[in-house]
């Protein structure tokens, strides 16, 4: 975790929602009913990002495509928040991450992962 993230990100998970509440709502496109457009959401992300949080491109990409998107093609970001800031915690949460390489590990050493070498994509129906 680099330097610059480190005050919004090692506070609880409320202040990283209370972040990125005041971020939303602080953005010019951000509509009266607490919603924004897909985005909207990437770009704030993104500006944040720049700003405090540090996450890449693919981060950020991953984290907004948790939003629901409604039929008019924007985002409560209201009910969106709390799923962004767990993921964004756990991003740069370590214990996390080495419980996520044992598990990648663990699956990759699999009797069911042995058994797909050598097959193409096409055979294993992907």
């Amino acid at each position: 975790m680099e330097e610059y993230n480190n005050e919004v990100i090692s506070n609880s998970e409320d202040d990283l929602q209370q972040f990125l509440l005041d971020f939303f709502e602080s953005r010019p496109d951000a509509k009266e009913n607490q919603t924004l457009t897909l985005r909207g959401i990437k770009n704030a992300l993104q500006i944040a990002s720049a700003d405090s949080l540090g996450l890449t491109r693919l981060q950020i990409a991953a984290i907004s495509s948790e939003a629901d998107v409604q039929p008019n093609g924007t985002v409560k970001y209201i009910p969106f928040i709390p799923v962004a800031a767990r993921m964004i915690r756990r991003i740069f949460d370590a214990s996390f991450q080495l419980e996520r390489a044992d598990a990648i590990v663990k699956m990759a050493e699999s009797e069911q992962a042995q058994l797909l070498k050598g097959f193409s994509r096409e055979t294993v129906g992907f």
